[in-house]
């Protein structure tokens, strides 16, 4: 669940985690197998990989176990690192876990799933699969989903988590020669993919009734964030995850207490919810005539 991170703890940890990050190529991915018996060829099982900071920044998930047995886990100072793991075509259970960064108001949250979270997926054979956190940014609600990237493998975009695999399927699995991953691309050529870090601009005229410019940066497995509009008011958004556009508007962060307090403010309520160490939305404030909150539960 969430909890906030002291501004000296959580710079450490960024420092930390940057520095391991520059020296994670020459670190490299893990590596498992879920079936016994001789490496089987590529097209013929599913690969599964997690969400790097790489990817989204300061934000990173991980697999805790497939259908019941414990997943070895690469961890460097407190850190979790990425794995490749070969699975049989078929159904999964996939329990998983995640953990990020963000900033409410002036504030940096740090969030990490209490336990993991299960995922069903039905494996292919020959596909490559991406497991990443759905996390809502104004409640305490989860859910792990997928992306089958199998088709975008030799999309510039993929050019570094290829490399990252290659490298894994070459220490671990020996094939000679070695097999790249993309040989596994459904597509020879494929233009720039969506969604990895390129700016945007829109308006919250729908949800506000009045024009009010936002600008962020799109991920596209980043459906919630919470953006800066031209107001100075931050509001808590739901990306499409194809596009990149907005469609919907939750709330906006307001200050509920003298200094600095953040809640959550749902569109056209008067009611706030405090951000806890939990993340659960409890005290509960009334906004006031004069624009002040008054605590009512």
């Amino acid at each position: 669940m969430c909890h906030r991170i002291s501004s000296l703890r959580l710079i450490s940890f960024l420092l930390l985690l940057a520095l391991l990050a520059a020296g994670c190529s020459s670190v490299g991915m893990g590596y498992e197998r879920y079936y016994q018996g001789e490496h089987k060829p590529l097209t013929d099982i599913a690969l599964i990989i997690t969400l790097t900071d790489s990817m989204v920044p300061h934000t990173s998930s991980w697999i805790d176990s497939i259908d019941g047995r414990q997943a070895n886990k690469s961890v460097r100072l407190g850190i979790t690192f990425p794995s490749v793991r070969e699975l049989n075509p078929g159904k999964h259970t996939i329990c998983t876990k995640y953990q990020n960064v963000r900033m409410v108001g002036n504030t940096m949250i740090g969030n990490k799933s209490n336990g993991c979270r299960n995922i069903s997926l039905d494996a292919k054979s020959g596909h490559v699969y991406l497991i990443y956190p759905k996390a809502k940014t104004h409640n305490n609600t989860w859910e792990p989903d997928y992306w089958d990237i199998t088709g975008e493998l030799r999309a510039p975009e993929m050019k570094d988590l290829v490399s990252d695999i290659d490298k894994a399927i070459a220490k671990y699995r020996m094939d000679k020669p070695p097999v790249s991953v993309s040989s596994l691309a459904t597509k020879q050529s494929i233009s720039h993919l969506a969604g990895f870090g390129e700016e945007h601009k829109s308006n919250l005229n729908k949800w506000l009734n009045r024009n009010m410019a936002v600008r962020y940066k799109f991920y596209r497995y980043v459906p919630y964030m919470v953006v800066e509009a031209d107001n100075g008011i931050e509001y808590h958004l739901e990306i499409d995850q194809k596009t990149g556009d907005i469609v919907n508007v939750f709330g906006k962060n307001v200050n509920v207490k003298r200094g600095f307090y953040p809640a959550f403010q749902p569109l056209n309520s008067k009611i706030a919810y405090s951000y806890k160490e939990n993340m659960a939305t409890m005290p509960v404030w009334e906004e006031q005539k004069d624009g002040s909150f008054m605590r009512v539960k």
